[in-house]
């Protein structure tokens, strides 16, 4: 099992986890999004020219972020099969980088990244995740799912038809 070098189990699993299975909480992590993290950090570090944060989880020390990395399988805070909850992503923040600043970067040398094959763009963080159905196409950038959608359906086109809470009443 890989071990990240620059993260603890607690700055990758909601605290729920990390309770139970303390350090060991890293299996619930993909090998790639493991290596994929500390990669970034390497990068990141590499490209300022200092040593250079990446924030995932900062429960820890009393911070909002718990649920950046794995997500329980059975939290209904995200999408049913968002890759959080197969340890397949990571949301994280670069110290002093922008996140379109940082997607950029990553999408110029996505060579280093052989794991990522998703990013959700128009977010104020960067997702990444190894999504199996993307892993031999370049990166894909996707949009996020509005929070207010009660209902999203996709005709198979672009178009996507969204019917709100309020449409609904």
């Amino acid at each position: 099992m890989y071990i990240p070098k620059f993260f603890k189990a607690y700055e990758l699993v909601p605290p729920e986890i990390y309770k139970i299975y303390g350090e060991d909480s890293l299996m619930f992590i993909s090998e790639e999004m493991k290596e994929t993290i500390d990669a970034i950090r390497v990068f990141f570090t590499d490209q300022s020219g200092k040593d250079t944060k990446v924030h995932v989880n900062n429960w820890f020390w009393n911070g909002p972020y718990k649920s950046r990395g794995y997500r329980d399988p059975f939290t209904d805070v995200v999408a049913k099969f968002s890759q959080h909850k197969f340890g397949r992503a990571i949301d994280f923040t670069v110290s002093g980088w922008f996140a379109d600043d940082v997607r950029n970067r990553i999408e110029d040398f996505s060579k280093h990244f052989p794991h990522i094959h998703r990013m959700e763009r128009d977010v104020s963080w960067v997702h990444i995740d190894s999504h199996p159905d993307y892993k031999d196409k370049r990166i894909y950038l996707f949009n996020p799912r509005p929070v207010e959608c009660a209902f999203c359906y996709s005709t198979g086109s672009n178009s996507i038809f969204i019917i709100t809470p309020s449409i609904l009443i």
